[in-house]
């Protein structure tokens, strides 16, 4: 009976082991998992406008800078309500 035990134990430790590592193969390799790893990425179009209103106050960083201020400006523009569901009109 311990035998068997000591089998079943090690045949589930493999089962979940090999799931495990075929999902993570198919994901790496873009197939049989829903998603890519290297695939473009896709949001919503709610979530694409608050993003432009975020980047409208903030750019891309090109270069170092201090960015303190802009920071506090996107915390005070989403506390104010201007950034988020209500402010880009999705609300």
């Amino acid at each position: 009976m311990k035998r068997l035990l000591f089998f079943a134990y090690g045949l589930t430790s493999y089962v979940i082991f090999l799931g495990t590592f075929l999902y993570a193969i198919a994901f790496v390799g873009g197939f049989g998992a829903g998603a890519r790893l290297d695939g473009p990425l896709k949001t919503s179009p709610k979530l694409q406008q608050i993003y432009a209103a975020v980047r409208a106050r903030s750019p891309h960083f090109t270069a170092d800078r201090y960015w303190a201020d802009e920071m506090s400006s996107l915390q005070s523009a989403v506390l104010a309500g201007e950034i988020g569901a209500e402010g880009v009109g999705l609300g």
